[in-house]
């Protein structure tokens, strides 16, 4: 693996317990085991040093999109934290966030982001609002706040 910030955050996304990494002929990816969202390194050097991602939504690999890796850590901690927290692995959302995101910037020298300021139990209620009403719902009612 190169030492570029795009490898750097996939490596990252790829040790949470709910990704795995996977090699596809000579590329290295992480498949996010839930829903089967892969992502991967793009080839042009400057979107790897952008820290872009290629994801492939859902498993379906003819939609694939570029995203900021940044963003996509973001999500990825924040659900490994609410799993472990549903598992009682953890307690305290915030600081479990907080010790991931400065791992995060050590690891790969880049930093992410909550952008909500939600205590544990306001997230373990807003998943379970989410998981009620669907993501898609819940994607399209937060896409018009």
């Amino acid at each position: 693996m190169s030492d570029n910030l795009s490898d750097r955050i996939l490596h990252f996304i790829g040790n949470l317990p709910h990704c795995e990494r996977e090699q596809v002929g000579k590329d290295w990816m992480v498949r996010r085991l839930t829903d089967g969202t892969r992502f991967s390194v793009p080839k042009d050097a400057d979107s790897q040093e952008d820290g872009i991602l290629i994801a492939e939504w859902s498993g379906n690999f003819a939609s694939r999109s570029k995203v900021r890796g940044q963003a996509i850590a973001a999500q990825e901690i924040a659900f490994g934290v609410r799993r472990w927290i549903e598992t009682g692995q953890m307690t305290d959302y915030k600081a479990e966030y907080t010790h991931l995101a400065q791992h995060f910037a050590v690891k790969t020298g880049t930093e992410v982001s909550c952008g909500f300021d939600l205590d544990q139990e306001q997230w373990i209620e807003l998943g379970r609002k989410i998981r009620k009403i669907g993501v898609r719902a819940a994607m399209i009612a937060l896409g018009k706040m």
